[in-house]
């Protein structure tokens, strides 16, 4: 993998932080109100579904662009249809662990579509979701999804391949909720060296990438 390569991929790696974070803080949460024995497995679920709904530019950029096929934004597919995704994974989480899941699982997935969801109530959200689809389609500019950046490595070397007010809240906001996690399992000692290491990632891309000679 070249250096560009690797820059690239970690530009969009970095948008997914917080919601792996914020999907094992759902699971954390929930295990408090049910009274839940959240075991570090449950956590390891939480996260991945927390950024599950973004496994779609799997299918957009490794097989759909290949195929010409074009899309206006990839929160136009099924995976960020709150109204269809949410009950699915409450009925598979109903039959793979109970009632817990049955509320957990589209939880995680509901705090992704909020993230998604620009509104001055929102921390970090951004661009729109369709919550009403299907029984609501888009009508004007309001509602419609945004496109895709004209150049998607314009967009990640604008935002996240640099400190900028949203690579920097959403990655130190990661970081506290990954500690509180730690904390509650009481890792915090393990915790704290490896969120260190990190961050020093995290630095070293940024300097790379201003360094970088991307044409």
């Amino acid at each position: 993998m070249t250096k560009k390569r690797l820059l690239i991929f970690l530009g969009f790696a970095f948008p997914g932080v917080l919601d792996v974070a914020m999907g094992a803080l759902v699971v954390l949460v929930m295990g408090e109100l049910f009274g839940y024995a959240v075991r570090p497995p449950h956590l390891l679920l939480g996260g991945p579904l927390g950024v599950l709904p973004d496994f779609d530019l799997l299918y957009l950029y490794l097989y759909a662009h290949k195929r010409g096929r074009s899309f206006t934004s990839h929160r136009t597919l099924l995976t960020h249809r709150p109204l269809v995704m949410l009950p699915l994974f409450s009925a598979l989480g109903f039959v793979g662990g109970g009632v817990f899941w049955a509320v957990t699982a589209p939880a995680c997935l509901a705090w992704h579509y909020l993230h998604d969801t620009e509104s001055k109530w929102i921390p970090f959200g951004s661009g729109t979701v369709e919550w009403l689809w299907p029984l609501v389609k888009a009508r004007g500019t309001t509602v419609t999804p945004p496109k895709e950046p004209p150049n998607a490595l314009q967009w990640l070397r604008r935002v996240w391949l640099t400190p900028t007010t949203r690579s920097l809240g959403e990655l130190l906001a990661a970081t506290y909720f990954l500690l509180v996690i730690g904390d509650s399992l009481g890792w915090t000692t393990l915790a704290l060296p490896l969120l260190a290491v990190c961050w020093v990632v995290v630095i070293v891309t940024w300097r790379e990438a201003e360094k970088c000679t991307w044409e």
